[in-house]
């Protein structure tokens, strides 16, 4: 008889609670599809909504029957829900929100326009600001917009107090493209800030490898206290970097005589990187051990 599993996945058991819910009466099931939407339950959900009164439920409705057609990809359908979500509750800023991000994704170009004047409006929201404002640069983006425009965008991002790390590394990469001299000083505050959080470190070690400095992020890293090197990720992002400009003394200085827990075997693929550079280097560590082997082998007859 199999043992009985030790662990149940998130899925599974979101899974097992929709169903048992959606076969009794109540008015919680627009939450139930979006609970279900929330571990891809897909089917689930699609069971849920085809059992909810829509009259009863107009707006939670229309909200979970947009995030079902956007895990389906039917980009018309979420954004005809969201747009009759907005119309029953057009005091919520985060529907309004949702309908932006719809329209964004439409071929039409008056619909991505209509999205891009709800993003634009929901920027004078403090709780809504954020997700607007990356919204419009990814767009921005995608579209080839101006880009000293979204490099203001960037800049007005990384400055409001709820913004997140990545916004910062957003601004810097805007600021790289566009060769702005404001680069570099820009480079150095966020370099400041990631010793002083390094909550923050693992994005910028990645971002700096990613776009050819990884020298620069080498160098940096040593203005970093050794307790926050140590710390995972930040281990893998300065392997990568040394990597990166094939620094293999560096490199093995980094990753022997450690271990990365759960992640050692990626600790040894980069150990076993610095031979496949150079196979030379393989040779002579083999050459090494049968030295080794036989001068002990000569000093004790065990060996022999």
């Amino acid at each position: 008889m199999p043992a009985p599993p030790l662990f149940i996945s998130p899925g599974d058991a979101a899974s097992s609670e929709t169903q048992r819910s959606c076969n009794r009466p109540g008015p919680d099931k627009p939450a139930l599809a979006n609970c279900a939407l929330q571990f891809n339950d897909v089917a689930i959900a699609e069971k849920t909504l085809r059992r909810v009164n829509e009259k009863a439920h107009q707006t939670e409705f229309h909200v979970a029957a947009a995030r079902l057609a956007e895990a389906k990809r039917k980009s018309a359908e979420a954004e005809g829900n969201w747009a009759k979500a907005v119309g029953l509750a057009p005091e919520n800023k985060s529907y309004q929100l949702q309908l932006g991000l719809a329209l964004l994704r439409m071929e039409a170009t008056a619909k991505r326009e209509a999205g891009l004047s709800i993003l634009e409006q929901l920027r004078h929201d403090e709780k809504q600001r954020g997700f607007a404002t990356r919204a419009l640069i990814a767009g921005g983006v995608a579209r080839h917009a101006d880009p000293q425009k979204l490099a203001n965008m960037a800049g007005e991002l990384q400055s409001y107090p709820e913004a997140i790390s990545i916004d910062r590394i957003v601004h810097l990469e805007i600021l790289r493209q566009l060769h702005d001299p404001q680069f570099t000083a820009y480079l150095t505050n966020v370099e400041k800030d990631a010793v002083s959080k390094p909550t923050d470190l693992p994005a910028l070690l990645s971002w700096m490898t990613g776009n050819g400095m990884s020298l620069l992020a080498i160098d940096f890293a040593r203005t970093v206290p050794n307790d926050v090197l140590n710390k995972w990720p930040v281990p893998l992002g300065m392997a990568e970097a040394y990597a990166k400009v094939a620094d293999w003394e560096g490199l093995e200085a980094q990753i022997r005589n450690t271990s990365w827990g759960q992640f050692d075997f990626l600790r040894r693929a980069y150990f076993s990187s610095r031979y496949a550079a150079r196979p030379s280097l393989l040779r002579q560590t083999v050459n090494g051990t049968r030295q080794k082997k036989k001068l002990r082998a000569g000093r004790n007859p065990r060996f022999s």
